[in-house]
């Protein structure tokens, strides 16, 4: 078939067979076919043009969405109330720094960018570097800082690795290693050494003392004074009756010289928990060096427990500033707070465990303050928390003590602490069993002063907040500072304690659509 045929009478078919064999078209079919090649050439470019951007944004969109998904997994949940007002301030760092190591010496810290860390912490945090992670912990994000804590405490280091994170880590970090329940103690510091000083430790305590602000709380003022004016006393009938033998007049008079020395101690740490209650006052007694003081009381006595939970108690109260955090953690508090919450003893572990609560503000907004303590969690939890229950104990009852196990009173010291360990036997249900049932729950525990009398109350100069209606009054400001509020309530009451709940719905100090009231009255005639 001749081509003028063919292509007359089948344009479309030459155009076919024209392209797969190379074939040279006449003059009036090549231009057409050319302008139609022109167009689907730009419509090409128009189409790669598009990918490209389709391209860049679905990989922008993955980027974010595994951002979410990780930090959804890693986030803690238990604590969602509004981090505004507690936010420390940023604090600038050098390109480099040298940073002494109680042990190894200097360190030379890397310099490293925090955009990736604040753009993309999910990338950062699958690093094996142990760089990149310490990096993404001290990220201005905080949100990358608890990923960046959490990548941390999950991976296992070498022991050069521990060194140089502990060297390079800032406070921040610190107090988040320290509310990560399977952290290493080799990410900690020990503490410095304390300067031998010839001073003597009772004579700067008062010198502290009478240096604070005074106050306008009678009670402060109260317990201020017994600690200044309390002075050694001796045991007088004891050494009357040993005067026969001198040996033992010696162990006496050394036994009352130890034993009144502790119990000045005491009464001094008391006064100072008592102005350690006082915005003012709580940086001025970190200022003038309270810190070490507290370190130098636990250094002559180490073994003592009422000692343990003085300076816990005191340190949740200071740690209740945030510009007091960087104090603590550069005066070696740290190490041993994480070593104290994992105390066989619950008034230390749980002293402790709301000190580094109020201390973790990355996590928590939620301010404990004294009285309030929380039984779970202690550590950070990415747990969803559905409602709070509020444990409010009786009569000459206590946060812990009211809710132990019975039956301890038969058994030794070493006994009990032996069936603790093995969790055969608890000094507080509600920390160790409530939450094996309940894990989706934020536990708390109210301290209050009760009295029978006027004889024995602990201050004499606080008659008007004796009553349930104050005292209410009071245990719900502290409440509504630790978050309780803003989930459904259950609230749990022991004697008095049951009295006490009605009286917090009266004050309407609370917005909560749920409330449960659970009255337990356990009167012992």
């Amino acid at each position: 078939m001749p081509i003028q045929h063919f292509s007359a009478v089948h344009p479309q078919v030459i155009c076919k067979w024209h392209k797969s064999n190379s074939f040279i078209l006449p003059r009036r079919h090549s231009s057409q076919w050319l302008q139609q090649w022109a167009r689907r050439s730009n419509l090409r470019s128009r189409l790669r043009k598009i990918g490209i951007v389709l391209g860049g944004v679905m990989m922008c969109g993955s980027a974010v969405y595994l951002e979410v998904k990780m930090l959804d997994e890693n986030l803690p949940s238990f604590n969602n109330i509004s981090n505004m007002d507690r936010r420390s301030e940023s604090k600038v760092s050098q390109s480099f720094s040298r940073i002494a190591d109680l042990n190894t010496g200097p360190v030379k810290v890397k310099p490293r960018s925090d955009k990736l860390a604040a753009i993309l912490p999910w990338l950062m945090s699958q690093s094996n570097d142990h760089w990149n992670l310490l990096k993404l912990a001290q990220s201005e994000s905080r949100l990358a800082r608890i990923v960046g804590v959490k990548r941390l405490v999950q991976k296992t280091w070498e022991d050069y690795e521990y060194r140089e994170i502990r060297q390079a880590a800032d406070y921040r970090t610190f107090i988040g290693l320290a509310r990560s329940e399977d952290a290493d103690m080799r990410f900690f510091r020990k503490p410095p050494q304390i300067t031998d000083t010839k001073r003597e430790l009772l004579t700067e305590l008062r010198e502290l003392l009478s240096s604070l602000p005074v106050t306008e709380d009678p009670c402060v003022g109260y317990f201020t004074s017994a600690g200044l004016q309390k002075k050694e006393s001796r045991d007088l009938g004891r050494l009357f009756w040993n005067l026969e033998n001198a040996d033992s007049v010696e162990d006496i008079n050394k036994d009352n010289a130890a034993n009144s020395e502790l119990s000045i101690l005491e009464s001094l740490l008391e006064a100072i928990l008592r102005q350690s209650v006082i915005g003012n006052n709580t940086v001025e007694i970190v200022h003038k060096g309270g810190l070490a003081l507290l370190r130098r009381s636990l250094l002559s006595y180490p073994d003592n427990v009422h000692l343990q939970q003085l300076c816990a108690r005191i340190l949740g109260n200071l740690a209740l500033l945030p510009e007091t955090h960087e104090h603590i953690v550069q005066s070696g508090w740290v190490s041993i707070l994480v070593k104290w919450l994992k105390s066989v003893d619950i008034d230390v572990c749980l002293n402790t465990a709301r000190a580094l609560a109020n201390m973790d503000i990355d996590s928590a907004s939620a301010m404990y303050h004294d009285g309030i303590y929380v039984l779970h969690p202690i550590y950070r939890s990415k747990e969803p928390i559905y409602a709070d229950v509020v444990f409010v104990h009786g009569l000459l009852g206590g946060p812990f003590k009211t809710w132990r196990q019975g039956g301890s009173d038969q058994k030794n010291i070493a006994e009990v602490e032996e069936s603790i360990s093995q969790g055969l036997y608890t000094r507080c249900w509600p920390k160790s069993w409530l939450p094996q049932d309940c894990p989706h729950i934020r536990i708390l525990t109210v301290e209050y002063d009760t009295y029978l009398s006027e004889l024995s109350a602990i201050c004499p100069f606080d008659r008007e907040k004796r009553s349930l209606f104050v005292r209410a009054k009071i245990i719900l400001q502290k409440l509504r500072k630790a978050g309780i509020g803003e989930r459904p309530i259950i609230w749990i009451g022991h004697s008095m304690g049951g009295k006490l709940n009605p009286t917090f719905s009266v004050t309407q100090l609370f917005f909560s659509s749920f409330l449960i009231f659970i009255f337990v009255y356990f009167f012992l005639f």
